[in-house]
């Protein structure tokens, strides 16, 4: 798995893995829509889509925001906002500008998971080589909540740091996907959020795969719900569910 550089209009922090910027609030928000908003009369549908627009344009000078499409591709989502801040207020006033406005009025927030980012002590004096880092935002985002058993924490620190080594090589035979691992310890239910940016749902698939063969993965107690957003402008994602 490669590290990419994190896009130049995130905030400005500790950079070192993956696309997330360190030391930051960061959030997961999958919503629905309810199928009477389509029933509206276009035009008012297209200015309720415009307005929302605006509301995402006018939060995006405050925090890093990007927004996937899980239209058809989960039952229990439509489409999600990708959230990073410095203060959890900043996306808790994003989201309620949201529900404010018409569109708003139709969306049902279906999951959320809340995380901090932070270095992982498993990769203090890990560097990703000059070649395996890149710019570009890719074409899909691959998320899900992840618990440990706590067998896993009460081993000695070294047996676990052998285990990861092979998790992270492992990792390394798939450079075209990134990993971004956030901590929700205390403030959610999961003890991580884990997401991957990719081009390849069968790249992916293979990493996947191969992780599920790792002595680590012994001590998974739940990896799942599973989603896969496509990376859109907001424009792109609405046009998506079909709500123009």
């Amino acid at each position: 798995m490669s590290a990419t550089l994190t896009p130049q209009d995130a905030p400005a922090t500790e950079r070192k893995h993956g696309n997330m910027p360190m030391n930051m609030v960061t959030s997961y928000n999958f919503y629905q829509v309810d199928p009477g908003f389509r029933h509206l009369p276009q035009p008012e549908r297209q200015a309720a889509l415009a307005e929302f627009n605006q509301v995402f344009q006018k939060h995006q000078d405050k925090l890093w925001i990007r927004s996937y499409s899980t239209f058809g591709l989960r039952e229990d989502a439509d489409f999600f906002f990708w959230n990073v801040s410095k203060e959890v207020e900043l996306i808790q006033n994003f989201v309620t500008d949201l529900y404010r406005t018409t569109l708003g009025r139709y969306l049902k927030q279906t999951h959320t998971y809340l995380a901090v980012s932070k270095e992982s002590e498993y990769t203090r004096d890990h560097e990703h080589p000059p070649a395996n880092l890149r710019t570009e935002e890719a074409k899909y985002l691959f998320i899900y909540p992840f618990v440990k058993t706590r067998d896993w924490y009460i081993l000695p620190f070294e047996d676990r740091m052998k285990m990861m080594k092979q998790h992270i090589d492992i990792g390394h035979e798939f450079p075209d996907v990134t990993i971004n691992t956030s901590y929700s310890f205390g403030i959610d239910d999961q003890d991580f959020v884990v997401s991957f940016d990719g081009n390849s749902m069968e790249e992916f698939v293979r990493l996947v795969m191969k992780l599920r063969e790792t002595e680590v993965s012994r001590y998974t107690e739940r990896d799942n719900p599973m989603f896969v957003g496509l990376n859109k402008s907001l424009p792109d994602v609405l046009t998506s569910l079909g709500l123009d």
